[in-house]
């Protein structure tokens, strides 16, 4: 793996910020624009979103002066920590009954830097291959973060938990 650069760390921060930003940009501008790309509820599904945009924005903007092979390192760990913050989030939330918010801050923190960090480990194995399947999956899973915002399915990763200790009442 390279070492990160200087402006892989910036990177990160400002996509850090961005996406924490993200969290509270619907309860400020509610509206279907918004709705898009920020949380519009306390579900686990929801706060994908606030790793999901910013980081594919960051990746797209790292990669940009280089081949789109280049691509497939970052679109890969892009869904593996979306996957990663929906399963910590479960686990957390659901089996551990847990309601700290400094641990979701830390959940997130821990996977927006794992997304900046895989694809320096992934470059190598993957070489350049895969980038349009995995393009396909980025552009899928897109759609499916759309989707579920106006239409979620009746499932426990798009409950909303807004209400006081909500976790702790879920039926397993």
């Amino acid at each position: 793996m390279k070492h990160l650069s200087g402006r892989i760390l910036i990177a990160f921060v400002i996509t850090t910020i961005v996406g924490a930003g993200l969290h509270f940009l619907y309860d400020f501008w509610p509206n279907w624009i918004t709705a898009l790309v920020s949380p519009v509820s306390e579900s686990l599904w929801e706060h994908v979103k606030t790793i999901f945009f910013p980081l594919l924005a960051a990746s797209l903007l790292l990669t940009r002066k280089e081949s789109p092979g280049n691509r497939a390192p970052w679109l890969l760990s892009l869904i593996l920590v979306c996957v990663l913050m929906l399963a910590a989030g479960y686990v957390y939330h659901i089996f551990l009954s847990g309601e700290t918010t400094a641990v979701d801050v830390a959940i997130y923190v821990i996977c927006m830097a794992l997304g900046f960090v895989l694809p320096g480990f992934l470059a190598e194995p993957l070489g350049g291959r895969f980038v349009e399947p995995l393009s396909f999956l980025t552009a899928v899973m897109a759609l499916l973060i759309i989707i579920f915002t106006f239409m979620p399915p009746e499932l426990i990763l798009f409950m909303d938990f807004s209400t006081v200790n909500t976790f702790r009442t879920i039926p397993y």
